[in-house]
């Protein structure tokens, strides 16, 4: 149900606003809009999955056998831009 509905949603067009945040928001999880959807997601993680909050975040990715949110978006952007490539080589 979270990967379904939450990260769909969380995701849908990351191609194409994602690139311009990737690289300031890799130091940082909370601040800029990566780290907000970030923090979004692993809140809606924790409440559908029933994690505790005293549990860290590095634990819950462990746990839930997830990415973090800004991997999968980063993901998402080189599988768009590969496929753009192999359509201009055609």
């Amino acid at each position: 149900m979270l990967d379904v509905f939450v990260r769909t949603i969380l995701t849908y067009g990351a191609a194409a606003w994602v690139p311009r945040y990737l690289d300031r928001d890799q130091d940082s999880d909370t601040r800029g809009p990566l780290g907000r959807l970030a923090v979004v997601y692993r809140q809606c993680m924790r409440t559908l999955l029933g994690v505790p909050v005293e549990v860290r975040v590095e634990v819950l990715y462990i746990l839930t056998l997830r990415w973090p949110l800004t991997v999968v978006m980063a993901k998402a952007v080189w599988r768009y831009y590969a496929r753009v490539g192999r359509m201009v080589s055609s």
